[in-house]
């Protein structure tokens, strides 16, 4: 009696979140049925960009983001780049300096977390520039790597007029494991069947994690 109780429980339990995906089902169609016309290929200005970065002990990875960032096929000046450097006990800071971010180091152990950093970061980025100086605000994980082209591409949708936008990522090391290829195979998924389709119906993109 109790096993079939709980095969019930199961089996309404798997209805119930059938329904509620079911939505990215039809996802997979809409690229394919809905065509939107994209403006020109190149905007028609480049803009501004604040590139945000929480970072806490990361000093074995933030380099590498940092030297992505510096090798962008896009103007230099028009990109700047923050990190908070969030109750670290290492050399991220330093480090992050060096590469020629602007640091802010935060110590606070009671507001532990990416939110807390981020607005603290954004609390200085307003009292020392303002939020108007930057067109856009991109944020990153200290070990993201960024492809050369990638804010040149993101530049495209700032310019058409979205007030919010998120790039493709992956994983960096797609064929070390079964989990980071599943990993891999996600973001290909919210990419192209979550975010496209959302652009192609002219809703909100989904934003998650990081590279938005």
């Amino acid at each position: 009696m109790v096993a079939q109780v709980f095969q019930i429980i199961t089996a309404v339990m798997a209805a119930i979140l059938s329904i509620i995906f079911f939505y990215q089902i039809a996802y997979l169609f809409v690229p394919i049925l809905v065509r939107k016309k994209r403006g020109k290929r190149g905007a028609a200005r480049e803009h501004s960009y604040a590139i945000l970065i929480a970072a806490r002990n990361e000093e074995k990875v933030i380099g590498h983001l940092l030297d992505s960032i510096r090798n962008q096929k896009y103007p230099a000046d028009k990109i700047t780049t923050f990190v908070v450097a969030d109750n670290c006990t290492d050399a991220t800071a330093e480090i992050a300096r060096q590469a020629g971010a602007i640091v802010y180091e935060r110590f606070n152990k009671e507001q532990v977390g990416k939110g807390y950093a981020l607005n603290h970061l954004l609390t200085k980025i307003d009292e020392d520039y303002g939020w108007d100086n930057f067109d856009a605000y991109m944020i990153f994980d200290a070990d993201n790597v960024l492809m050369p082209d990638y804010i040149r591409q993101m530049n495209r949708l700032c310019d058409e007029g979205y007030q919010a936008f998120t790039g493709y990522r992956n994983t960096k090391n797609f064929g070390s494991s079964w989990i980071a290829a599943g990993h891999g195979i996600w973001y290909l998924h919210d990419s192209c069947h979550l975010s496209q389709s959302r652009m192609r119906l002219g809703l909100a993109c989904a934003v998650t994690g990081t590279g938005f």
